[in-house]
This record gives C-alpha cells, structure tokens and sequence, in this order.
C-alpha cells in the first residue's frame, strides 16, 4: 500500500497482534520516528523498526522486517519476507549492485578487490567461480539454486569486470 495515503491515518487503525489493521486486512507496524519517503510501497505485515529511514520509491515486501535505525535508500526493493537488521544501510551509491535471491543476499563488499558476498561469506569473483557448486551443495541448494547463484556471480563479474 502506498505509504502517503495511508500514513495520515495509520495511528487511527486498530491494533492487532502488535500491527496497525486499517480494517480491511491490511496491517503493518512502524516503529517510533521512523521516516517514510514518497512513493514508498508497504507490503501486508511489514515491520519498520524505531529511527529508521526509508527513501523515496521504495517497495518493501510483504512481511518483511526492517530492524532499529536502519536505512535503506531510494528505488530499493525489499523483497518479501526479507529480513533487515539493526543498523543496517542498504543504500544506492556508487554503483554498487545488490541482489536479494532465494536462499541469500548477494552484493560486492569490495569493488576494488572484486569481493562478492553471498550470505555470509565473502570470496572473490573468481572464488565464487571456482566454488559455487560445492558452496551451494554443502549449503542445501538443489540444482536450480545453485543454477541461480551462478546466474549472479557470472552478473557480476561481468559487472565490476576482470582485475
């Protein structure tokens, strides 16, 4: 639901389960001076946590959670039932790519060094390359995951180039 036609009148709506109901199904919790750009999409059962900002045309998923004084910058889509800790930015500058798949996350942690991080764990490009089979297998992937991540790792080595 866009956030400026519901946000004059969300500490109106009922409260249910600890989340705001406008009365038709719809609910979602915002915490305490949290800042909402325009244009910004809320999915059904998103949780914003206090002193966070969210930018302009953003898109946040259905159930999604974004923790305490997060921010997270224009155009980013959330996507459903993601989770966003505490003091995490996730923000468009300088380039820098970030998807959100089916199992992990995957951004580049150093362009200069062309450190890509999937889940947890920061490799190489060219690691990943080598690896992403056996990671992806000792992770629990079934082939089509593991088709996937290489989908991503190829997109970005392509994207930050050879070193």
């Amino acid at each position: 639901m866009l956030w400026s036609k519901i946000k004059n009148k969300y500490k109106e709506w009922n409260i249910f389960n600890g989340f705001r109901d406008n009365g038709n199904g719809f609910r979602i919790k915002i915490g305490y001076n949290t800042k909402i750009g325009n244009n910004t999409e809320i999915g059904n059962f998103a949780k914003i946590g206090n002193y966070t900002e969210i930018g302009n045309y953003t898109e946040i998923g259905n159930s999604a959670e974004i923790g305490n004084s997060a921010e997270i910058g224009d155009n980013a889509k959330i996507g459903d039932n993601a989770k966003i800790g505490n003091n995490t930015e996730i923000l468009n500058s300088m380039g820098l790519l970030y998807i959100i798949g089916s199992k992990y996350t995957i951004n580049i942690s150093c362009p200069e060094k062309r450190l890509l991080t999937i889940g947890c764990k920061t490799e190489t490009i060219d690691t990943w390359k080598e690896i992403y089979i056996a990671a992806g297998g000792k992770d629990g992937m079934g082939d089509n995951q593991i088709e996937e991540y290489r989908k991503y790792i190829m997109l970005f080595d392509e994207f930050y180039g050879e070193k």
